[in-house]
């Protein structure tokens, strides 16, 4: 019996970069106008590749594609960096320039550096259901800090508009709205991605203990199995649908079931399997060790039928394993399959 791999979809930190410039329907000094939208523009092209960072994270299975969407805004970043840092102060007054170079400088900081150890965590993160929970958490931490640094900035923006007379318009962006969405979503699904993971990474211990043949360590890992798979279902009967959507966490379940029944019904017979196997090396030991003149006709009758027991027994085990080893693999391509499903559903492609 095997494990499958499962697609490690999980939030991508940067959909709380939300940028809030806000844009200005009045103004009575034009040239503080000028200036802050001069400045407004530096967002335009980071919101965009941030934008297709998310969109990729969400449609996309490829790793390649997903870093090559990460190293872009990057570079994004910190071009706009070094440009407004270039720009002179407005009449002395340097507020709003610094607030916008500090936010990229993070921006930049948290793109490079943050995501960086975050990524570092990924394969730690999928050895144990600790590591997993410690992954997304410095996921969210690294948010939780870009989006105090959005509301900072929109702060500091606020302020220079009122010190130079110009009246702002609070308008959401459609890039803001989609990221909007795709944080929503990712949020969702994280919380079930960390309820299946629990299971999933659980069954690998127990199947770890079935491939040594380690009959306590089976004993131990089906009831912590039983045990993580009744809780997760708990979990999962309590989520709402989200947007009326229900795919990824009926898909989660249909997972935790299999965990379920496999603890329950397909344990035992591996216990009993492991134990005749092992009864059966210890006669054929005992048979072979006699000396062909020595063995009796009443010794050969019992070793042939135990042959034959022991064949029948391992057939049947076999046809149940390779039936649970499809089972399985179909579970977790459907599971994997809906998650792609459902966050290409809801966060939209351009």
């Amino acid at each position: 019996m095997k494990t499958m791999k499962v697609q490690l979809k999980v939030l991508a930190l940067l959909t709380a970069m939300i940028f809030t410039t806000a844009h200005s329907a009045f103004a009575q000094k034009q040239t503080a106008l000028q200036y802050l939208e001069l400045i407004g523009k530096e967002y335009d092209k980071i919101s965009k590749d941030n934008w297709k960072y998310t969109r990729t994270v969400a449609h996309s299975k490829s790793a390649r594609k997903v870093e090559s969407s990460r190293k872009t805004l990057v570079t994004t970043t910190m071009d706009a960096k070094n440009r407004v840092s270039k720009m002179a102060a407005f009449e002395g007054d340097a507020s709003y320039r610094d607030a916008v170079v500090k936010f990229l400088q993070l921006s930049y900081d948290v793109l490079q550096h943050d995501y960086a150890k975050i990524m570092d965590m990924e394969e730690v993160a999928e050895q144990s259901y600790d590591g997993m929970e410690a992954y997304l958490l410095a996921q969210k931490i690294a948010g939780d800090k870009m989006e105090a640094a959005s509301d900072e900035l929109s702060e500091a923006q606020k302020k220079f508009a009122g010190a130079h007379n110009i009246t702002l318009v609070e308008n959401t962006s459609d890039v803001q709205k989609k990221m909007a969405i795709a944080s929503q979503v990712f949020d969702y699904y994280n919380v079930v991605y960390l309820i299946f993971f629990k299971s999933f990474k659980q069954e690998a211990y127990l199947i770890d203990a079935l491939n040594k043949k380690d009959v306590a360590a089976l004993e131990q890992n089906k009831s912590a199995l039983m045990e993580t798979a009744k809780e997760g279902l708990a979990k999962l009967d309590t989520m709402k649908a989200f947007k009326g959507d229900r795919t990824v966490v009926l898909a989660c379940q249909n997972v935790l079931k299999f965990y379920l029944q496999e603890a329950q019904l397909d344990v035992p017979l591996m216990i009993d399997m492991i134990m005749k196997a092992d009864q059966f090396e210890k006669v054929k030991k005992s048979f072979d060790a006699k000396a062909q003149k020595d063995r009796t006709k009443e010794d050969v009758d019992q070793y042939n039928k135990m042959v034959a027991d022991m064949n029948a027994a391992s057939n049947k085990y076999n046809v149940m394993n390779d039936k649970e080893n499809t089972k399985r693999n179909t579970l977790i391509d459907t599971y994997n399959a809906k998650v792609l499903a459902f966050t290409s559903k809801f966060v939209p492609e351009d």
